[in-house]
């Protein structure tokens, strides 16, 4: 709770949208390049929910489970309708990242890991990255059942592909509710009125 508060008080001294990018990160468990890869038209409702629709096609996801639905967290959906609105469905959704050939994460990237250097740790072992091991590991101790806890950070299912064939993918709404469970409990660790 402690890095993670010296980094969200270091990101919000850094020009939007750097510290909404890592509320969303923080909140999702997404990797950067997903959420630094967004446009307008990947905030989506979907079954009545609001989502991040995570594709291959405007960036490079890690995998085939990669591709999916993210909830978005109450704690930041008002900014994130708030970057939709009146805007072109194809623009990038955080604007003033630089289009390069590594995508638009990795100028996020470097700038993350400076402000860690200089604001949170020395370590070289923690990154923005861990940002996503920080999720996983929160909803593993509030008991997120393993099929949501992978739907939700775009890992495969496993070793039987009946998991995918049948079905067992749960639903936008259970994936709501643990994406709300874990992004209250960091939140409620992380941030001291």
């Amino acid at each position: 709770p402690d890095e993670l508060r010296s980094l969200i008080s270091a990101a919000e001294t850094v020009p939007a949208p750097f510290s909404l990018i890592v509320r969303c990160l923080m909140l999702t468990g997404a990797r950067s390049s997903e959420i630094c890869g967004l446009r307008v038209g990947d905030v989506m409702a979907v079954d009545g929910v609001m989502c991040f629709h995570i594709d291959d096609e405007h960036r490079t996801v890690k995998n085939i489970a990669s591709v999916r639905d993210v909830p978005v967290p109450a704690l930041v959906s008002d900014e994130i309708e708030a970057l939709c609105t009146g805007r072109e469905v194809d623009a990038p959704l955080f604007e003033g990242l630089p289009s390069r050939r590594q995508g638009p994460a990795h100028k996020y990237q470097m700038d993350a890991s400076k402000l860690i250097r200089t604001h949170v740790s020395k370590d070289k072992r923690l990154t923005q990255h861990c940002l996503r091991h920080t999720w996983r590991q929160r909803a593993g101790k509030l008991k997120i059942d393993e099929a949501s806890r992978r739907a939700i950070l775009g890992h495969i299912e496993g070793d039987d592909d009946h998991d995918l064939t049948y079905g067992a993918r749960p639903d936008v709404a259970e994936l709501a509710d643990a994406v709300s469970r874990v992004a209250k409990s960091i939140w409620a660790d992380t941030i001291r009125d």
